[in-house]
């Protein structure tokens, strides 16, 4: 049987309200379920998530345009969006937003090729090699352009004052057979990003002039005379 001393000693450890109850527990923390080996207090009483693994949607898109003087120029580039795994972003709105970004890129490259020609061209379509195309967007193929070529010419794009809108289309259709000028990838910008600024304008305008050869071939294909 334990001693009165042991006794006391054991019922001061357990009482709450004695000093001495305290400095005999703050040396470690211990489960009853365990194996005797201390637990640290952040251990037992916080919790850290796993990282969120980025996911990311890239899409393959392209820009036909013909000027006045007859040049056709045929663009393909790669837009990526990229979001954390978490409950604000699903595959479904992150290429929403790349295809909402699509068609505001798609207009700060009309305006690039507006100035670089020295007038509006007169034929610019965009293409989409994506399941999110909208119906006038021409079906991105480089594998099959025939396709492509099929589409302008069955669907008759919007032109900015063609006399000979066949003939124009023509253009472009030729263009195609070529390799296009892959302007590689762009990162997508947020939706709340201002529209006043084109972040990739100097790219786009260098890839622009590198690529500019003033439709020798296109001119002559309509016997050197302007389109307008």
């Amino acid at each position: 049987m334990s001693s009165k001393s042991d006794r006391d000693n054991r019922s001061t450890q357990l009482n709450p309200d004695n000093p001495a109850s305290a400095s005999s527990r703050a040396g470690s923390f211990r489960d009853d379920d365990d194996d005797g080996e201390p637990v640290s207090y952040v251990d037992r009483y916080f919790y850290t998530p796993p990282r969120a693994t980025p996911f990311q949607v890239i899409g393959q898109y392209g820009v036909g345009v013909v000027s006045q003087e007859g040049e056709a120029r045929f663009v393909t580039f790669c837009l990526e969006a990229t979001a954390s795994a978490t409950l604000l972003y699903s595959h479904s709105s992150l290429q929403a937003r790349m295809e909402d970004y699509f068609e505001r890129f798609a207009i700060h490259v009309h305006g690039l090729f507006h100035v670089h020609f020295k007038a509006p061209p007169v034929l610019y379509v965009q293409f989409d090699g994506t399941s999110g195309r909208l119906p006038w967007h021409v079906p991105l193929n480089l594998e099959q352009p025939e396709t492509m070529r099929t589409f302008l010419m069955s669907h008759k794009p919007q032109m900015n004052c063609a006399p000979a809108p066949d003939a124009v289309i023509e253009l472009l259709c030729d263009r195609l057979s070529e390799p296009s000028e892959d302007w590689g990838t762009f990162q997508v910008l947020h939706r709340d990003a201002s529209d006043l600024t084109f972040i990739y304008a100097r790219r786009c305008n260098a890839e622009i002039q590198k690529n500019s050869h003033p439709g020798a071939t296109a001119i002559e294909a309509i016997r050197t005379k302007p389109i307008i």
